[in-house]
C-alpha cells in the first residue's frame, strides 16, 4: 500500500471513528414522561354520532388502574374507560361496554415512534366493569397496534402528540372478522388529550369560546 493510500484510509477510519462517537440513535422517550394515567383536563366533550355532549372528567384510581368517567353535569355517567399501567406499559383495559383480557398495550416504555406490535386475546362483555357470561359474552379477538407522531389541531391551536392506533379485529362468525379502529392521542407531560373508539364515541377538551 502506498503513503497515499495509507493517508486515505486513515482518513476514512477517522471520519467513520468520528461519525459514530457524535451520532446518538434515538431510543425513544420515557413512558413516565408522558403522565398517560392523568387526565389533563376537567371538562370535555363527549361526541356521538354527530352530537356533542358537555361532560365532566373524573379519576377513579387503584394501584396500577384508572377509571376516567365521563359524567353529564347532572352526575350521571355517560361511559366510563379503564386503563392499567406500570413503569413498563401503559395499557387499554375497558371501554364502552367491553373489556380486554389481556389488556391492549398502548404504549410501552420507552415509546418509540414508527413502533409496531400485534395483540391476541379476548373480548369480552361487561356491563359497569363486571364481565358478562355466557352465549356470546365472550370473542376471539387480535390487534395491530401502531404509534406514530401527529398534530392534532384543538381551538387554542395546534398541539404536537404522539397517536396510538388500534386495528381490533373481532371473530364474527365468518370467513372476515369485523374490524374497528381505536384512536389515542397523547401530550407529554399532559396525558391523553384525546380518543376515539371507532365513529361511535370520541372524546376531546371543552376549552370554551
Amino acid at each position: 500500500m502506498t503513503c497515499t493510500n495509507a493517508r486515505i484510509t486513515l482518513f476514512i477510519s477517522l471520519v467513520a471513528l468520528f461519525g459514530a462517537g457524535c451520532h446518538t440513535p434515538s431510543d425513544g422517550t420515557p413512558l413516565a414522561d408522558f403522565k398517560a394515567d392523568r387526565l389533563p383536563y376537567a371538562k370535555g366533550l363527549l361526541v356521538v354520532a354527530g352530537s356533542q355532549l358537555p361532560v365532566t372528567l373524573k379519576e377513579i384510581r387503584r394501584p396500577g388502574e384508572v377509571v376516567f368517567n365521563l359524567d353529564s353535569r347532572h352526575g350521571e355517567t355517560f361511559e366510563h374507560e379503564a386503563y392499567q399501567f406500570d413503569s413498563d406499559r401503559f395499557a387499554l383495559w375497558r371501554a364502552g361496554g367491553e373489556m380486554y383480557d389481556p389488556v391492549i398495550p398502548l404504549l410501552k416504555n420507552p415509546v418509540v415512534i414508527g413502533s409496531k406490535w400485534a395483540w391476541n386475546g379476548r373480548m369480552v362483555l361487561a356491563v359497569d366493569g363486571v364481565p358478562l357470561t355466557g352465549p356470546g359474552a365472550s370473542t376471539p379477538a387480535s390487534a395491530d397496534v401502531a404509534i406514530a407522531r401527529d398534530k392534532l389541531n384543538l381551538r387554542a391551536g395546534p398541539v404536537e402528540s404522539t397517536r396510538v392506533d388500534v386495528i381490533l379485529r373481532m371473530s364474527s362468525g365468518s370467513d372476515t372478522p369485523a374490524e374497528r379502529k381505536l384512536s389515542f392521542w397523547f401530550v407529554a407531560g399532559q396525558g391523553m388529550v384525546k380518543r376515539e373508539f371507532a365513529a361511535s364515541s370520541t372524546r376531546i377538551p371543552d376549552e370554551g369560546p
